[in-house]
């Protein structure tokens, strides 16, 4: 366990998804938690690239915690398990990683929130519309949403956050799927 700045208390753990099948992912926890106050959690999906263990960490420390600390959640970032976010190995894994959070902590069940940047905000926008009533709301960052996600209002509130200068997803491509 390391402290961060902001005194959560970071881990690297691995949850056993199925025989055989593992996932590494990265928990941070408030110095706050109370058993009786149910926090929110967030899910960080980091971005693309050679996945070595504890992967995600480095998007969760850097990024997302310091962002979002006030918001006195338990944060977690798993390691991508499969060729990316929307593989179905991968939603599986990210599924069953959120349901032993909530086994195992204090979560409030109208109180998760998916953010991912670059791959892992592809991985948002295919969580976020495969599985509307889960998320209390959804902030992609630099991300285009999946081939094939039928454009519907899935009901979560979406802060998409991009660059104009984004070579990989451009701008342009981002706004049309939103004003669709």
């Amino acid at each position: 366990m390391e402290k961060s700045p902001e005194d959560y208390a970071v881990y690297e753990k691995t949850l056993t998804i199925e025989p055989g099948v593992s996932l590494r992912y990265t928990l941070a926890v408030p110095p706050s938690l109370s058993a009786d106050r149910p926090c929110p959690l967030i899910l960080a999906l980091h971005y693309g690239g050679q996945v070595i263990p504890y992967y995600g960490k480095s998007y969760l420390t850097t990024l997302v915690l310091p962002a979002l600390r006030n918001l006195t959640s338990i944060l977690i970032a798993p390691d991508c398990p499969g060729e990316g976010w929307t593989d179905p190995a991968s939603e599986r894994a990210v599924m069953t990683l959120l349901q032993a959070i909530q086994e195992d902590y204090p979560i409030h069940p109208r109180r998760l929130i998916v953010t991912g940047y670059s791959m892992g905000a592809v991985g948002t926008w295919d969580l976020v519309f495969k599985h509307p009533k889960l998320f209390a709301g959804a902030i992609p960052i630099s991300g285009m949403p999946p081939k094939g996600i039928i454009i519907n209002d899935p009901g979560t509130p979406i802060l998409a956050i991009h660059s104009r200068d984004d070579e990989l997803f451009p701008l342009d491509s981002i706004r049309k799927f939103i004003q669709a």
